[in-house]
């Protein structure tokens, strides 16, 4: 996915960011922020958000897809540079 990100992502003349090829919400609403992290980063790593546990349901993404996931998001916002 970071790899599509760079090359969607365009800069004027100066170096300056015009089209972001990857948005990463960093704050706002706890919903919002939370189903976009879902969505684009841990549902494509297979991390599942919950998972029945008999009759109740519980979180399912403490394991490997989860941190995956995790260190993606981490990486994309304070290592990749034009994603």
């Amino acid at each position: 996915m970071m790899e599509m990100a760079k090359k969607l992502t365009k800069r004027d003349e100066k170096g300056n960011l015009t089209r972001a090829g990857l948005d990463l919400r960093l704050s706002g609403g706890g919903f919002g922020t939370s189903q976009k992290y879902w969505t684009q980063v841990m549902i494509p790593y297979g991390a599942k958000v919950l998972e029945k546990a008999g009759s109740k349901y519980k979180a399912a993404y403490d394991n490997d897809a989860g941190r995956k996931a995790l260190q993606y998001y981490i990486e994309a916002v304070y290592k990749t540079e034009g994603g």
